[in-house]
């Protein structure tokens, strides 16, 4: 029987209950005492009882088991309403403790499907973005064997390939709504050591300043020097970093910064600096969350690191005659050791 129905139900018996349970009072509390009370004065009024015809204790006895058995009726009834009394709160109070169950569960359904949607979207950007990358990589191993050289714009090129997969998938990744304020951008060190833009692609409606960043300044300073991702979220309670440009503060409410640190092994206590900052932003507080992002967004950046470090090694190739001539030697007996 559905919940309603049965609630609708019970409440009709409780009404019903009502409604007897009040002529029972009113039984209790006005009619039996008055017929309680005809009976003593007819019983005190009788002088002589050998006198009474049989007739009269016929009369007088089942007058006496009529009320006996109302009574017992009543009395009944009063019990069982009692019960009723406390069924409909106990059952009252549980289907508000399973209508809670029912609307957390459905929270968490709908929380389960938009996860496992995000997990879907990010495993589809890694996909395409390793493809990118190993397009990349073989494209800068081809040009360095055939000598030739890898430009500026074609590195940007590399570089925007593997970012592009963050641009197209927002808002599946981040769960952006339509209409909002986003940018995301790549700061790279300058010869003044500070962090300025490299990449960039970001909503028409924001104005772009491409501002440079001091390590330790902002959000992409921060994240460059401490070598971390840093993120913030745009509330009230977080005071981690602040905005005071007005511009700024419409259009940068939650800001994450994730490091680009180079490949490493750990073989060495050589402190590797990034080799540049991912940043992400948003005009809606809270856009972000770092469970859900972090990893996604670091596992990102490492890849565009393995990049950077192939165009760094194939840079120093390129411009070092000594490792262009120890390369070549080691290529030389490789041939001689096969023929």
């Amino acid at each position: 029987m559905p919940e309603s129905k049965t609630h609708t139900v019970l409440s009709s018996i409780n009404s019903t209950y009502r409604i007897v349970q009040s002529a029972a009072s009113f039984w209790n509390a006005l009619i039996l005492p008055i017929l309680i009370a005809v009976f003593v004065t007819y019983l005190l009024g009788v002088k002589d009882f050998s006198s009474l015809k049989p007739i009269n204790w016929v009369l007088i006895i089942i007058s006496g088991l009529v009320v006996v058995s109302v009574h017992i009726v009543v009395s009944i009834i009063m019990v069982r309403s009692s019960a009723t009394d406390t069924l409909l709160p106990e059952y009252t109070q549980t289907l508000k403790q399973l209508k809670e169950i029912e609307n957390e569960f459905e929270k968490l359904d709908k929380q389960y499907k938009i996860d496992s949607q995000t997990f879907k979207s990010q495993s589809h950007a890694m996909k395409v973005t390793s493809e990118a990358l190993s397009y990349a990589i073989g494209s800068i191993r081809n040009k360095e064997a055939m000598q030739q050289t890898v430009t500026d714009d074609a590195m940007d090129e590399m570089i925007s390939s593997l970012l592009w997969p963050i641009v197209v998938l927002r808002e599946q990744l981040f769960d952006l709504r339509q209409g909002a304020l986003w940018s995301i951008a790549l700061y790279v060190p300058n010869s003044d050591g500070t962090l300025v833009p490299k990449w960039r692609m970001n909503d028409n409606r924001i104005p772009v300043q491409n501002r440079p960043w001091a390590p330790g300044f902002g959000v992409v300073g921060l994240s460059y020097l401490h070598k971390k991702v840093k993120y913030f979220s745009g509330d009230m309670e977080d005071q981690s970093f602040s905005v005071t440009k007005q511009s700024d503060i419409e259009s940068y409410k939650s800001i994450i910064a994730i490091p680009i640190i180079p490949c490493e092994d750990k073989s060495s206590d050589e402190e590797h600096r990034p080799v540049g900052v991912l940043v992400l932003t948003s005009d809606r507080v809270k856009q972000f969350n770092l469970d859900r992002d972090a990893m996604f967004l670091q596992t990102h950046a490492n890849l565009v690191a393995i990049l950077i470090e192939k165009y760094r090694t194939y840079s120093e190739h390129s411009t070092n005659p000594d490792v262009q001539s120890t390369s070549s030697l080691d290529n030389e007996e490789g041939v001689t050791h096969e023929s």
